[in-house]
């Protein structure tokens, strides 16, 4: 889990400013598959799926609400739901 600092906290809020939640949302969970995959593999190249869209609207509502480590911890594990969901072993 990664904890924020105030500063990451304020990098967050001035790209949310600058590009609007659900797009960070969507940036985050994307983050999350290239740190798992060790790839440059995105949200966009997998199937649109609930786990995804279910995900990024609880992380874009945490982004809203300024609660930017909630949002860390749902991209997390929705980046993990969708790469189980795709058959990608993550024990290793």
């Amino acid at each position: 889990m990664i904890a924020l600092t105030e500063e990451n906290k304020n990098k967050l809020k001035s790209l949310i400013e600058k590009n609007g939640a659900r797009v960070i949302a969507i940036r985050l969970v994307d983050n999350y598959l290239k740190k798992y995959t060790s790839t440059f593999i995105t949200s966009g190249e997998l199937p649109d799926t609930a786990t995804f869209a279910n995900g990024v609207d609880e992380i874009e509502e945490s982004l809203v609400q300024g609660e930017y480590q909630d949002a860390y911890n749902i991209a997390d594990s929705t980046a993990q739901e969708m790469l189980e969901d795709e058959g990608f072993d993550l024990s290793l």
